[in-house]
C-alpha cells in the first residue's frame, strides 16, 4: 500500500491532548519558598519599594525582608526571611499587627504564569 501525501498517522490527532496532558506534569512556575513566606503587603501610607520600606516591614515582623516589589501604591509583595511555617505565621502576625503601618497582611497566593513565546520565536 502507497502511502499519499494526505494520509498521517492516525495517533497525529491525539497529538494537542498529549502536549496538553504533558504541561499539567509540570511543576509551578513560583515554587514555595523553603528559607521564607511570600506576602502580600498593603500600607497605611505610601511608600516607595526601597531599602527603607524594606527595613520598617523587617523592624515589624522581626524577621529579615527580602525581594521587595511594588504591586500598587500602598501594595508590596515580599519575602519574609524566617526558618520555619511557625516563625513565618509570627512574622506576618507581628507584621501586621501595627495598624499605623499594615492595612492587610496576607500570603502571596498568586500563580506566576510561563511568559507567552513572542510570534517571531515561535516560527
Amino acid at each position: 500500500m502507497r502511502a499519499t501525501l494526505h494520509s498521517r498517522p492516525h495517533w497525529l490527532g491525539a497529538l494537542p491532548v498529549l502536549i496538553g496532558l504533558g504541561a499539567c506534569s509540570l511543576p509551578s512556575a513560583a515554587p514555595a519558598d523553603p528559607g521564607g513566606a511570600r506576602v502580600l503587603l498593603s500600607t497605611v501610607a505610601d511608600w516607595t519599594a526601597g531599602a527603607e520600606l524594606a527595613a520598617a516591614a523587617a523592624q515589624h515582623a522581626g524577621v529579615p525582608v527580602r525581594d521587595l516589589a511594588a504591586l500598587g501604591g500602598r501594595t508590596f509583595v515580599l519575602t519574609l526571611d524566617c526558618a520555619d511555617e511557625a516563625s513565618c505565621r509570627q512574622a506576618m502576625a507581628r507584621l501586621g499587627a501595627d495598624p499605623g503601618f499594615a492595612r492587610d497582611v496576607q500570603p502571596d497566593q498568586r500563580r506566576t504564569l510561563p511568559t507567552r513565546p513572542s510570534a517571531s520565536s515561535a516560527l
